[in-house]
């Protein structure tokens, strides 16, 4: 469940290709994929799920397409529970000290070579685990982007989690990166029911849109007469086209969670927060701040605006400039991770830059003179809540 969003976070193709466009190899997994999901579409159907939408191609690569009209709450998708993979109990009593072993004991059952036909289908229409620097891999230029200390030390510790993860959960499974390659896909592909996680085929396939932006929601449905328990996806508010591509809200969190987890942030990220550098205790700023008549607080953003080596404009200017060079050559040398690391950067400038602005003239004249509130704050690319495209479905 991984939707790659900002206006210049680009194509499936650079993110399989490494920044450097589709390969004659690429092309050849993605073939491959599909021919995967279609075999497993026609297993869950013989199991009894109930599908108004399919494995398809979307804005952002693949997805989940639907086959006919279908107005907001509709019914997209319901799969039978006996089809997911289900969060194991406790194997033992300090499995209970890890509040997040769940996602190191699916990560086994991922792995694990006794699968069922549906699961082993499941398994290998999967695609690669998203690229997320918690995964080790990027270069330390390109981390140096994301010009924040605290979250470098958060992708440090989701690194060393990782590496936890397999040393208590592997077992007698000795492809560590085969495991770790699992645990990723895991932790982006699992939803909640009740007490427990769930990895559930194809809807594991619906990319992320928020409910404001029409994304639709799950739910856990109890069984009637002979049917078993299922899971089933329900359109957003806006409905849908046939053609069109359903998506799922995967719910709140921050920017940095974001990453960490799933290899991309949402454009406009309402639970997104800045740690401010503070001499007092640290506090964080958030969207919730720019009504705030706290004027420490504005003038503390607008010092933090200061202490940056670029300007919120200079980086828009460079990330346009790199998504100028990917549209033009498929051969660019722009790595699309030094885009997701200024997409941060210039999210969390387009914050501090918000509250500062309510701090009146002063803060103002700071901002301008420092050249770190600029017109890229009021660009309608910024500021406007522009419409996916989706057709509103109401009768």
């Amino acid at each position: 469940m991984a939707r790659h969003i900002g206006i210049w976070l680009f194509c499936t193709a650079l993110l399989i290709g490494h920044g450097r466009g589709f390969s004659s190899s690429s092309m050849l997994d993605i073939a491959k994929t599909a021919t995967a999901s279609q075999k497993l579409e026609d297993i869950l159907d013989r199991q009894g799920a109930i599908r108004f939408c399919e494995v398809g191609k979307t804005t952002y690569g693949r997805g989940l397409v639907a086959t006919r009209d279908l107005k907001p709450g509709d019914l997209a998708l319901r799969i039978p529970l006996s089809c997911a993979l289900i969060e194991p109990d406790y194997c033992d009593d300090d499995d209970k000290d890890d509040e997040d072993g769940w996602a190191g004991r699916l990560a086994k059952l991922l792995v694990q070579q006794d699968q069922s036909e549906t699961h082993a289908a499941y398994t290998q229409a999967l695609p690669p685990p998203p690229a997320t620097p918690a995964r080790g891999d990027w270069p330390e230029a390109i981390l140096q982007e994301f010009d924040s200390a605290s979250f470098r030390r958060d992708i440090d510790k989701a690194y060393a989690w990782r590496y936890r993860q397999w040393e208590r959960y592997s077992g007698s499974f000795a492809d560590r990166q085969s495991f770790l390659d699992a645990l990723d896909l895991v932790c982006s592909r699992t939803i909640r029911c009740g007490e427990n996680m769930h990895l559930v085929p194809l809807l594991d396939m619906a990319n992320h849109a928020s409910e404001q932006e029409g994304g639709g929601f799950y739910k856990k449905m109890k069984s009637v007469g002979d049917e078993e328990d299922c899971i089933c996806l329900y359109v957003g508010y806006r409905g849908v086209r046939e053609g069109q591509e359903v998506t799922l809200d995967y719910g709140t969190r921050s920017n940095e969670d974001w990453l960490i987890h799933y290899g991309f942030q949402p454009d406009r990220n309402m639970a997104e927060t800045v740690q401010l550098h503070s001499t007092h205790k640290m506090k964080a700023a958030s969207w919730d701040d720019v009504r705030t008549s706290d004027i420490d607080l504005q003038q503390l953003c607008a010092r933090q605006l200061q202490s940056y080596s670029t300007t919120l404009q200079e980086d828009v200017d460079r990330i346009r400039q790199c998504g100028s060079t990917i549209g033009e050559d498929v051969d660019s040398d722009v790595d699309y991770r030094l885009i997701m690391a200024m997409n941060y950067r210039v999210s969390q400038k387009r914050l501090l830059a918000a509250i500062a602005a309510k701090g009146g003239r002063e803060n103002m004249s700071l901002a301008r003179k420092s050249r770190m509130f600029t017109s890229a704050f009021v660009d309608p690319a910024f500021a406007s809540d522009k419409d996916t495209g989706t057709n509103y479905i109401n009768t």
